[in-house]
Order: C-alpha cells, then structure tokens, then sequence
C-alpha cells in the first residue's frame, strides 16, 4: 500500500479499471449461485450471504440462519433458505451441509421491490428483493408425440 499524499498526486496507471457488476432488474432471472458465506452481526445474528449471477449481472442475497433475539426473523431466513436448496435441486435441502453446496446452483428467482419503509434518517426506501425461488424447467430439443415411425 502507498503512503497518501494527497489527490493531486493519485496514480491509477497500474490499476484495473472495472464497471462493477450489474444488480439485477425486478422481472425473473435464471441465476447460479455462488460466493455463500456466513458474517456474524454485533448483537451475534448469523447471516448466510449467497450472490446470484447470471449474464445480466448479479443480486446478493441474506439468509438469517440464526438469531438469538428474535425466532420469527431466524424462522423467515431458514425458510427462505429452504425454499432456495429446494428450487435449486440440493442433495439434502433440510440439512445443506458445507458452504460449497451452497455454490454452483441453478434456480429461477423473481424480483421485485420491497415495501417502502423509513430509515433513522426519515427518508423512505425500497430496495429489490427475491419474491421466489422456482426450479428451472428442462428445455428438450425433442417434441413429444413425434416419432420416426412413418405408417405408409
């Protein structure tokens, strides 16, 4: 790391520029899972983050697995969470095992916005969330009740 002297004399020349990933737009996407790991919060919540990618960007989202001050906040996060492995065909959804099975899964969520609500600060926000997960159906090049059996 460099010693700061100033803006004047920042030099970006050996640094990659990047865009930053994409969030996703309300609607549904078909997504992979990756980057699963868990953060522990100051009052000792743990969350589960998984970020869900796709060729149109990317939303990162929050699984409480565990709260010791509220069950309904830690029963929604599990839920959720279940709801995910289910959708994204987990060997074993109600025990997931390590942070790897949580990577490399494939399922269709929805986003849309949340209800508005208020900050400290006063000011009313709405950020996307995930409304679903489903399983991403199959696509087959075959037609069904087609065969080569020609009758003349």
């Amino acid at each position: 790391m460099s010693e700061w002297t100033g803006f004047q004399d920042l030099d970006l020349s050996s640094i990659e520029d990047s865009n930053g990933p994409t969030k996703l737009d309300v609607g549904q996407h078909d997504v992979t899972s990756a980057n699963a790991q868990i953060q522990t919060r100051p009052n000792g919540a743990k969350d589960l983050f998984v970020t869900f990618k796709c060729e149109h960007g990317e939303h990162r989202e929050r699984f409480t697995v565990y709260n010791p001050n509220s069950a309904e906040n830690e029963e929604i996060g599990r839920s959720k969470l279940k709801s995910f492995l289910k959708a994204g065909g987990h060997k074993n959804p109600d025990q997931p095992g390590s942070m790897e099975l949580m990577n490399d899964l494939n399922v269709r969520i929805t986003i849309g916005k949340q209800r508005p609500w208020k900050g400290a600060d006063g000011v009313e926000r709405s950020y996307p969330e995930i409304k679903n997960y489903k399983p991403i159906e199959q696509k087959s090049d075959a037609v069904e009740g087609l065969n080569d059996d020609i009758p003349f």
